[in-house]
């Protein structure tokens, strides 16, 4: 699976999402990354949202070089696979696990808290392949 990011952003994503929860599940060693992942791109920021990962469809149709729209429909072809196959499945048997709080509502008294997507992982796999 070198060529395959999803797999090392599978457990990136779930170290970012406990980490932004800031959840008890957090393994000791990955309480201090806290320094790292706050400097991170942010989830579609502008840093990732050059990438044709993120294109429309109708946008990475209109591209002129067939290898780059192959690739990136392939990445999404993965990512679509481990989180159907990895992410989907744990994340329902657990809330804890990829579990995303994003503070949209604003609301208090209100849940913030849903599952990290399968956008969520195509910006984990994104981070992967571009450090």
């Amino acid at each position: 699976e070198s060529a395959d990011p999803t797999l090392p952003a599978t457990s990136f994503l779930q170290k970012y999402c406990a980490w932004r929860s800031s959840s008890d599940s957090v393994p000791p060693g990955d309480k201090e990354r806290g320094d790292y992942f706050a400097m991170l791109p942010g989830y579609l920021s502008e840093d990732c949202l050059g990438s044709t990962d993120f294109f429309s469809e109708g946008a990475l149709d209109m591209l002129q070089s067939p290898g780059v729209v192959e690739e990136t429909k392939s990445r999404r072809e993965m990512v679509q696979a481990r989180y159907e196959r990895d992410v989907q499945p744990m994340a329902e048997m657990s809330s804890n696990l990829y579990r995303w709080e994003d503070g949209s509502n604003g609301k208090e008294g209100e849940d913030d808290t849903t599952i990290a997507t399968e956008s969520h992982l195509q910006w984990a796999s994104w981070f992967i392949t571009s450090r």
